[in-house]
């Protein structure tokens, strides 16, 4: 428990909200106006119980988080207890809190934008993810934790600092280490020496599709300083092997050696890929072999003939853990936090083509039932019966989409339907398509699964085909089955430029983490030179 000299309550009064049902809210501690403002989640239970020398206030940041953030965290940026203010985005005590709860939104807009306004602070801090989504609903804390940003929030702009909860570093010690580090670098901020990771290479990069060996020679030049090949490799998605894992079939791979250039080679270009092996061979000495997850990209290179030797494979993520297990260890998350690189997810990539591809597939389906796809609804195919004043011939026009219409050859009267309907069998099957890729791995039992959701409200007497007792596979037998996604969907430019990126940051984050083993070498043995 804390000692009671630490804990300043504030001048600003928090009363319970009109609507709130609880009605025990947490008064904040801290001078006010302050220079940081620390905003956590909620009161946990020790601060709903009140403080047991002031029962007759409540405060936050009174029970095992609270020590944490007031004997260590607070001490490691350069701050004590009594000169920052404390509060909470939820002021009354609720349990199983989720980021994005309606009660916390509700209860910040009731205080939390006054609140700011009176305590004036330059830096806000905000401890753990329900706080920050009330401030900042876009940031995310794996990526974006301990990096300080200009940031508005109703009247009030200046600079957030996002990091963790302390309750989440005392159940992770990981977690623990992160907080740790990002309150070293809000105190280098506070005075003045932070600097921010820039990605340096921003618009001049080169990336390449290599399709002659001369490209291996003009884009893989060996740097002494870096002293390594740095490969990435994609692969599509096959079939099920017996041990319950999709089979990773080989597309395609990239290398570089110098940050800011890389290139890429297809899976089947073998002599491209022979050329790589023979560029390596002729090295003065056999340069290291990083990729970021070594053991995963190895098993990728062998089936396209890239046996490197084992002695001189090595791993990034590998080296990222040694550091002490405190740095996130994701090549993307690395990127963006070491180096200031800015890299797209493989869903981002692939899903926007692999939809076209599965509508385009419902579109098909919907065609084989006597349904018509048109834009994003599938319409009911309208009829329409004229019989010509002159030729006395009665003929019967088909109608498939609205504003569809057709003149008589012989009377030149205009033909239409009255109107056009959706029909209730297939409405939108964009919105079952984009559904398909919420479940995970793409497969005939996802597919099975929409599929049978999109027929529950068919006509089974109306439409035979639904008698199946199969329906899905009846209907891939007739039109075949949905393409897998994969990256093989991507256009040419946009697979070089993300295939490329890979290799790339693992070169750059290779960089910073070999300048960061060096810093905490010095900090153990400081009497000894490392180069």
């Amino acid at each position: 428990m804390l000692l009671p000299y630490l804990i300043k309550p504030s001048p600003y009064r928090v009363n319970y909200c009109p609507g709130c049902t609880i009605k025990r809210p947490a008064q904040s501690t801290g001078p006010a106006p302050s220079r940081v403002m620390v905003i956590g989640e909620a009161p946990g239970p020790e601060e709903d119980k009140g403080y047991k020398f002031l029962d007759w206030l409540r405060v936050p940041w009174i029970g095992k988080s609270g020590e944490e953030l007031t004997l260590q965290y607070l001490p490691m940026a350069g701050l004590s207890r009594p000169e920052v203010y404390c509060t909470n985005a939820l002021k009354c005590y609720i349990s199983n809190l989720e980021a994005g709860d309606a009660r916390v939104a509700a209860c910040a807009l009731a205080h939390l934008e006054a609140e700011i306004r009176q305590v004036q602070p330059e830096v806000i801090v905000t401890l753990g993810a329900v706080a920050t989504f009330v401030l900042a609903p876009g940031l995310s804390l794996e990526l974006d934790h301990g990096i300080p940003r200009q940031h508005t929030y109703g009247h009030w702009s200046g600079t957030l600092f996002a990091t963790y909860h302390p309750a989440y570093g005392l159940r992770e010690a990981a977690i623990m280490r992160r907080i740790q580090e990002d309150m070293q670098t809000l105190r280098l901020f506070l005075h003045g020496v932070y600097t921010r990771p820039v990605d340096a290479w921003v618009g001049k990069e080169t990336y390449i599709h290599a399709t002659h060996p001369d490209d291996i020679e003009q884009i893989l030049a060996i740097d002494p300083r870096i002293g390594g090949l740095f490969m990435d490799t994609e692969h599509l998605t096959g079939d099920m092997a017996a041990d319950g894992r999709p089979i990773a079939i080989p597309y395609c791979m990239s290398a570089c050696t110098t940050p800011g250039q890389a290139l890429m080679i297809m899976a089947d270009d073998t002599r491209m890929l022979t050329a790589l092996m023979q560029w390596y061979h002729r090295q003065l000495y056999r340069p290291l072999v990083w990729a970021h997850w070594m053991q995963h990209d190895s098993r990728i290179l062998l089936p396209m003939g890239l046996n490197f030797p084992e002695d001189r494979r090595r791993c990034t993520m590998s080296q990222a853990y040694h550091l002490g297990g405190a740095t996130d260890q994701a090549l993307k998350i690395l990127a963006y936090r070491l180096c200031g690189m800015f890299m797209r997810e493989y869903e981002d990539v692939v899903n926007p083509h692999a939809l076209l591809s599965i509508m385009d597939w419902f579109s098909r389906a919907a065609e084989t039932q006597g349904g018509v796809f048109v834009g994003k609804t599938i319409y009911k195919p309208k009829q329409a019966t004229h019989t010509c004043r002159r030729s006395k011939v009665k003929q019967v026009y088909t109608f498939n989409q609205p504003g569809e219409w057709v003149s008589c050859p012989t009377c030149d009267k205009t033909i239409a339907p009255k109107s056009i309907e959706e029909d209730p069998r297939f409405l939108k099957p964009w919105q079952w398509a984009s559904q398909v890729f919420s479940d995970g791995l793409f497969s005939d039992d996802t597919v099975s699964k929409w599929y049978a959701r999109l027929t529950k409200s068919f006509s089974y007497a109306a439409y035979p085909w639904t008698t199946h007792p199969d329906a899905y596979s009846w209907l891939r037998d007739e039109i075949g089955a949905p393409a897998r996604p994969g990256l093989d969907m991507v256009p040419m430019k946009e697979l070089v430029w993300y295939s490329c990126r890979d290799a790339d940051a693992a070169c750059r984050v290779h960089i910073q983490l070999t300048r960061m083993g060096r810093k905490q070498q010095r900090m153990i043995h400081p009497r000894e030179v490392y180069v």
